[in-house]
């Protein structure tokens, strides 16, 4: 079709044609939006006078609920790995116990200070090439925990050389595919630990869980994940928090009826006061607002 003869209603049907032969809700968007960037173009360029990609609703998206591990979960991941795959329990403990995405898979030994037990994260891991962040605050230097420090430093002695110093490197020592490490170990550990719906990203998630259940901080956990603002860490992470909204609230109502009360209280000892005699001694005095 000519850009100019497109309308709102062709592009519906469109839609309609993506979702009869089973295209997700999330790959029809991606073509509403590849439309509108193209018609966008066509109207500052004075060709057509409407983009009617705009006029388009977009397929709804059901957020995924975030999975967390149960700690026995927890133990059965890593004796599984331990067991079976040896070379990736240092991965998953680090992953576990910083938050880290894949981008793990980049990170260099010379970028650990082991006096000060920080990593630093200065580069970045995405579809099997090496980069660097993508914002400012994704560079950042992530604490270990002491028990992280002990695994690395025993991985260390038996990881492979890489000749880019990473710390997770493949047999051959260089950089792992990270598709191809969870299809071919991290699933078989799951299945064989006969624990299901779990994703690489539920260590992540994991992780914040298990430092809200602590009450740790929630900038620190902000500082840590690499998220720009704490809101982000908030509407990622808040729902994980209800149970503390929900003691908050009820310790305000507490308070806020604790006032009530004595404020009650005053009210009717001043109506008493106001309203009635009070004698004293062997006088009386009448009392008037």
């Amino acid at each position: 079709m000519q850009v100019i003869d497109i309308t709102k209603t062709d592009i519906e049907r469109f839609v309609k044609t993506k979702l009869d032969e089973g295209l997700s809700n999330q790959t029809i968007n991606h073509f509403i939006n590849l439309m509108s960037a193209i018609l966008q173009r066509m109207v500052e360029d004075d060709v057509i006078t409407k983009n009617q990609a705009r006029r388009v609703r977009k397929m709804e998206i059901k957020s995924k609920e975030k999975r967390i591990l149960e700690p026995a979960e927890i133990d059965a991941v890593f004796d599984t790995a331990k067991r079976f795959y040896p070379e990736l329990y240092p991965l998953l403990f680090t992953s576990l116990t910083t938050g880290l995405r894949r981008g793990a898979l980049a990170l260099q030994w010379s970028k650990i200070n082991w006096i000060t037990c920080q990593i630093t994260i200065d580069a970045s891991y995405s579809k099997g090439m090496l980069g660097t962040p993508k914002t400012k605050h994704s560079v950042r230097k992530v604490k270990m925990c002491k028990e992280l420090v002990k695994v690395l430093k025993k991985w260390k002695l038996k990881c492979p050389n890489s000749y880019n110093d990473l710390i997770f490197p493949n047999e051959n020592g260089n950089l792992q595919d990270g598709d191809n490490m969870v299809k071919r170990k991290f699933n078989p550990i799951l299945r064989k630990a006969k624990i299901e719906n779990v994703s690489w990203y539920c260590l992540r998630h994991s992780f914040v869980s298990i430092l809200l259940s602590k009450n740790v901080n929630p900038k620190y956990i902000q500082k840590q994940l690499g998220h720009g603002s704490f809101k982000t860490t908030m509407d990622i992470y808040g729902h994980i928090m209800s149970d503390d909204y929900e003691q908050g609230v009820e310790a305000l109502d507490n308070l806020l009826n604790r006032e009530s009360a004595a404020s009650n209280l005053v009210d009717i000892s001043l109506n008493v006061i106001i309203n009635k005699k009070i004698k004293i001694s062997d006088c009386e005095l009448s009392l008037s607002p």
